[in-house]
């Protein structure tokens, strides 16, 4: 063998070397928890395999109302950080954020990046900021560690969005979600105001506008007499009723 056919040999040896070493530290990074996993896990205090999720869907017209709960929520509670997000191209409508965090994310996949934003309306002539995908880190009533995610896409796919919360317990997770719940209603931005309903044969009935209120006094509308009495008692009047139907497991 010639010197210049060893050189080669041993050229071709380490090449041979260097592509092992390569796939040694791909196969290592994709069994290595994801910088978004440990980001989660090492919030919670457990494996991700120990995690557990509590969900609640609601139609896409209500994400605005569920956005303002989960603000109150974070502002009475506390939280770690800002929201995060994760990578989209490898998820499916069907899969929930737990689950895509199960996958495997090697390289720019497994990235905590930054949380999808949208807008949505608050009245007539307002809007407001809203996550249509992401995370935040956060405590329980009790205080416990959770993670809340957020999953609201109107372009693509179903007309609804789910709220996740992620905890190391199922009754941790749950009693963050029944808070949640309560604020979302209590911070609801359509009480008091005017909506039209629209339909859309893609998303079902989703079109929710708000209408301006257009200042009128009883004496500006033209009726026969006593019919707008009329309608007052039926349309307003039952909230005299309030406290009646309350105490008698009804609502409004």
């Amino acid at each position: 063998m010639s010197s210049a056919d060893s050189q080669d040999y041993r050229d071709l040896a380490r090449s041979l070397l260097g592509l092992l070493e390569l796939a040694r530290r791909t196969l290592s990074d994709e069994e290595a928890p994801s910088e978004l996993v440990g980001r989660v896990t090492g919030h919670l205090g457990c494996e991700l395999s120990d995690i557990v999720a509590v969900h609640e869907r609601f139609p896409i017209w209500d994400h605005v109302n569920v956005h303002h709960g989960i603000e109150a929520y974070l502002a009475r509670y506390g939280s770690e950080g800002t929201w995060f997000g994760m990578a989209t191209g490898m998820m499916h409508h069907h899969q929930d954020l737990l689950s895509r965090l199960a996958l495997p994310a090697p390289g720019p996949l497994g990235k905590a990046g930054s949380a999808s934003y949208g807008t949505a309306a608050t009245g007539p002539d307002t809007d407001t900021e809203v996550v249509a995908l992401g995370l935040i880190a956060t405590t329980a009533p009790g205080g416990a560690p959770v993670v809340i995610g957020i999953r609201a896409e109107r372009e693509f796919g179903p007309p609804y969005g789910e709220l996740e919360i992620m905890a190391a317990d199922r009754a941790v997770a749950s009693a963050a979600r029944t808070e949640i719940t309560r604020l979302t209603a209590e911070h609801n931005v359509f009480r008091g105001q005017l909506l039209s309903f629209g339909q859309s044969e893609h998303h079902g009935n989703e079109l929710v506008s708000f209408l301006p209120r257009i200042p009128l006094a009883a004496g500006d509308v033209v009726l026969p007499a006593g019919l707008l009495e009329s309608i007052e008692r039926h349309a307003a009047g039952v909230g005299d009723l309030s406290a009646e139907l309350r105490d008698a497991g009804q609502h409004l």
